[in-house]
This record gives C-alpha cells, sequence and structure tokens, in this order.
C-alpha cells in the first residue's frame, strides 16, 4: 500500500510537494517551541545545538537531540572502521568532513589535539553556523559542481556521510575524483550511500532496476539537496564509481547512524595507476 501511494503521488509530481508543506509546517513549530525555550541550548560537549531548522537538512529531522546523538554514533562508527584497517585518526595530520552541515560528525573531533579539522559544504548558512561554533575547525562553502580550495595531496583522510545519496551519477563521479585530487597518496576517504537495504523505498519498477546493477534516482533535478534521493548497487559503485581507488572495506548497511553502505577507499600510493 505504501508503494502504490508513494508511485501515485511520483507520477502526478505531487510527492516533493506535499513533503515540503509538510516539513514546513513542522519546522517553523519546531522551531517556535525552540526559540521559547528559556535554558541555554547546549549539548553534553558544551557546544550548542543548532536549531531545529538547521538539524533538517542535515538529518531529515527537526530534533537536535538526535542530530547530537547520532552524529555522536557515527563519529564512533568512522573511527571503528579505520581502527579495523589499522589506521587512527589520531596519527593524521590533516582531515576532511565533506558535506559536514552544521557539524553533525564534525563536532565529536573537537578534543583531538594536533588534528588539522576541515569542512565543507554548499550551504552557506550551514557552514556559517560551524565558524560561528565550532572554532577548532576550518570551514570552507563549494558549489554544487566546482572544484575544492584545497591543494592536491592535502588531505591523510576525507569522509562522506549521508551525501553521496542526494548526488546524480554524474555528480558523484565528479566528487568521487575531486576528493581524491585532494587526498594524499595513500590516503583516505569513506563514503555511505544508500543500498539494498533501502529497496523498500523504492518503486516497483526502480527496485527491478536497481536489482539488475543500475543506479536508481529519484527527483534527479533536485540532486545536491534532501529531495534527490539516489540508490547504489554494490557493483555500480565499485565498477564505475571507485575506478580510481581502490576498495578496503565494504560493510553493508554499515553505518549505524545513516543505515547506508559504507566504503573505505584508499587512494594509490603513485600516479601511476597502472
Amino acid at each position: 500500500m505504501r508503494r502504490l501511494i508513494g508511485s501515485a503521488l511520483e507520477s502526478l509530481h505531487l510527492l516533493r510537494i506535499s513533503r515540503c508543506f509538510f516539513r514546513k509546517l513542522t519546522g517553523h513549530w519546531k522551531n517556535f517551541i525552540w526559540s521559547m525555550k528559556k535554558h541555554e541550548k547546549l549539548a553534553p560537549d558544551g557546544i550548542p545545538l543548532p536549531s531545529p531548522r538547521l538539524c533538517f537538512p542535515v538529518t531529515v529531522s527537526y530534533d537536535p537531540n538526535h542530530y547530537y546523538s547520532s552524529g555522536e554514533i557515527g563519529s564512533a562508527s568512522i573511527r571503528h572502521i579505520l581502527e579495523q584497517n589499522d589506521k587512527k585518526i589520531e596519527s593524521m595530520e590533516r582531515i576532511l568532513d565533506f558535506g559536514c552541515g552544521c557539524g553533525r560528525l564534525t563536532r565529536h573531533l573537537n578534543n583531538l589535539s594536533g588534528l588539522e579539522i576541515h569542512g565543507t559544504d554548499s550551504s552557506k548558512e550551514l557552514i556559517n553556523w560551524c565558524i560561528r561554533n565550532l572554532s577548532f575547525g576550518c570551514f570552507t562553502t563549494h558549489k554544487l559542481e566546482s572544484k575544492l580550495v584545497y591543494a592536491d595531496n592535502y588531505f591523510d583522510f576525507a569522509y562522506s556521510v549521508a551525501v553521496f545519496g542526494h548526488f546524480t551519477e554524474d555528480l558523484q563521479k565528479h566528487w568521487i575524483n575531486e576528493l581524491c585530487r585532494v587526498i594524499k597518496p595513500g590516503g583516505l576517504l569513506l563514503v555511505t550511500v544508500k543500498g539494498s537495504n533501502r529497496t523498500d523505498e523504492l518503486t516497483e519498477s526502480e527496485e527491478i532496476e536497481f536489482n539488475k546493477g543500475n543506479m536508481v534516482v529519484k527527483e534527479p533535478e533536485y540532486s545536491g539537496t534532501i529531495y534527490c534521493l539516489a540508490y547504489n548497487p554494490e557493483s555500480h559503485f565499485r565498477t564505475i564509481l571507485s575506478s580510481e581507488m581502490k576498495v578496503l572495506t565494504f560493510l553493508a548497511s554499515g553505518s549505524p547512524d545513516t543505515f547506508q553502505d559504507v566504503y573505505l577507499l584508499q587512494k594509490a600510493q603513485s600516479l601511476d595507476t597502472r
């Protein structure tokens, strides 16, 4: 029944409109309640929490507490995956949070000394919140399809969680290549994408395409926003998007905070990939 209703709304181009209306109405109400609270809105780490309106494009939830707790879980998961591959964040010089939003994951790195932490996002509003509240990091904006401001071979490690699931195939390719450019030879990239455990969100015809090994993108005209939803079969991501980097680890549904597939990639040690 859920699929039938969703397919009917999609065919009439009403699904996104109805979602937008409901979410905006909910967002206005949540922000009003938030603004009425008199206590200081600090998280357990002593850093302010973003407003419900700022949380939504990052977590698809208006709950700042969920923003904080999911980030804590996600950050711990990233460290665990690195440690399983004999890598530790503490031993690195520079790392990048690509699509950092309002610092859901970045803020949980604030207790690390000697580590240069960078974050970038296409939203100026979210980056401005990070600049005001996450003083331990360096934050910049980027356009939807552009070159990052960083030099070649700059980072030891970059991660992008729950970001590529909102890109069309062309944008996924662009950002895989651009992130590869700014990572040092031998450096690491962790990316999450929507995989086979999310096929219940697809229509019957979309699921057939997915099971054929084809990428499925809902509302590609809104690529780069939460309204565009991209689903990557493992075979598709490996053969098309990861060709310049070696897959060290693949974990189906391995991201406990987003329920997405996890790929840990390593850049070749030299430019000669023959």
